[in-house]
């Protein structure tokens, strides 16, 4: 199962990515890069996680990962959707993403 990424420019300032399939390790490497030369490109980046099928532990790190950049940046890192296997290693590693 591979990982699709629709972009989606609401406005100038907010970009927003839906995220269907695999989360997961080979995805992700790829994918960090694109989100942090958004974040540097002044972008605020919203994330709809609600098509993930599948997530392992580095896409976690990688949604962490962002989250903590967008901070360093001043930015928003806001990532919506977290249901079925998203929310189940989010309790899994007992942390919160949904807030920023």
């Amino acid at each position: 199962m591979k990982l699709v990424a629709r972009r989606n420019k609401s406005d100038s300032s907010v970009i927003k990515y839906r995220f269907e399939g695999a989360f997961t390790i080979y995805a992700v490497k790829k994918l960090k890069n694109v989100l942090m030369q958004e974040l540097k490109s002044n972008k605020n980046v919203e994330i709809d996680m609600s098509g993930v099928q599948r997530i392992d532990t580095s896409g976690i790190q990688v949604l962490l990962h962002m989250k903590r950049e967008a901070v360093k940046f001043d930015r928003k890192f806001i990532i919506k959707g977290i249901e079925g296997e998203v929310q189940k290693m989010t309790a899994l590693y007992d942390i919160e993403l949904s807030s920023n």
